[in-house]
């Protein structure tokens, strides 16, 4: 968190572990954190994976990166507990998260999920603070910085080395 003036910014990072856990749900669902109590039975061939403490994800070895598509579990639940903080009062101005991608993955879903984060989300500024993109093309690129150009509310992308 990054307290400006009469401004507070929450920053989010996903971050990836291979630590196992014992619960699961359905594919690319929650499956454990804290304070979860929904379903934690694993269906076939998916299996949970610690994330952080706050939360886990059901997994298998073709669905690494769980955030890069706005159908998954990840950025849907970022932009329900940003709007459900709002709700609640909590003054939030800005958020920023990161991306890392590998070659592996497709740039064609980032502005479908850039869109979740700062059109579906009440907040004045959404950046995205780092993007790596393993193996990636010039175009890869064009594609993340036309997105947040896209977006009114996205004030910036970072690249990481």
């Amino acid at each position: 968190m990054y307290i400006h003036g009469d401004s507070i910014y929450l920053a989010v990072t996903f971050l990836s572990s291979s630590t196992a856990v014992l619960a699961a749900v359905q594919p690319d669902g929650q499956c454990g954190g804290m304070n979860f109590d929904d379903e934690t039975l694993c269906a076939e061939g998916w299996t949970c994976t610690k994330y952080h403490d706050s939360y886990s994800h059901t997994s298998t070895s073709r669905t690494r990166n769980v955030y890069e598509s706005p159908s998954y579990a990840k950025p849907k639940g970022f932009a329900a507990a940003v709007e459900k903080w709002v709700a609640a009062g909590v003054p939030i101005d800005g958020v920023g998260s990161q991306s890392q991608s590998t070659g592996n993955s497709t740039i064609a879903d980032f502005p479908a999920v850039l869109k979740l984060g700062c059109a579906d989300v009440s907040i004045e500024e959404y950046a995205i603070t780092e993007l790596d993109i393993k193996g990636a093309s010039s175009s890869d690129y064009t594609t993340a910085v036309d997105a947040c150009l896209d977006q009114d509310n996205c004030v910036g992308l970072r690249c990481g080395a």
